[in-house]
């Protein structure tokens, strides 16, 4: 034994190095892991947030559930949008508006042409004209901007200030040009 202990001896201080500089890569390496299994358990808890612990096998059937019934319920939305685009495009979109004097007799520019389109440049022309004795009304209808009878100087003016905002409200009061 003393011989085995002679023989030995000489490697001693570098078996201890060794020794040391494996103890520490096996530390470096625990330190590692032990981050790495963190981040995978803060993966897991986001996972399993609000389910009871099961197995990982019902945990992502119930997530793939959900994902279906959000991907329905977003088909129906989009279905809903697309309708309602539909239906949107046949309400007035914009309006136009031109306030005049009618006769040379009254001021005060108390007559009006209005016009009401939808997105497809189709609506209603709607003009009131104020004298001293009377008032008068007339409404003339637009099919895709062509008037169902001849339009004023007035209304036209309004149209071109409807035409100009479809697609967002458009309420001015002008004289016609």
């Amino acid at each position: 034994m003393a011989n085995l202990t002679q023989l030995l001896e000489p490697y001693m201080g570098p078996a201890m190095a060794g020794l040391g500089l494996t103890t520490l890569v096996a530390l470096l390496i625990t330190w590692a892991v032990h981050r790495r299994f963190a981040r995978l358990q803060r993966r897991f808890d986001r996972l399993t947030q609000g389910v009871e612990i099961g197995n990982i096998e019902e945990i992502l059937v119930k997530h793939l559930d959900e994902m279906r019934s959000f991907t329905g319920r977003l088909a129906t939305l989009e279905t809903h949008a697309s309708a309602t685009d539909i239906r949107l495009a046949c309400c007035i979109q914009s309006v136009g508006l031109v306030r005049f004097d009618a006769f040379d007799d009254v001021g005060g520019r108390q007559s009006f042409s209005c016009a009401l389109l939808d997105a497809h440049r189709s609506g209603l022309v709607i003009s009131g004209l104020y004298a001293r004795s009377d008032v008068r009304v007339y409404v003339k209808q637009l099919d895709k901007g062509v008037p169902s009878i001849a339009l004023t100087a007035e209304e036209s003016a309004a149209v071109a200030q409807a035409a100009g905002g479809i697609g967002g409200a458009s309420v001015r009061s002008e004289a016609p040009g």
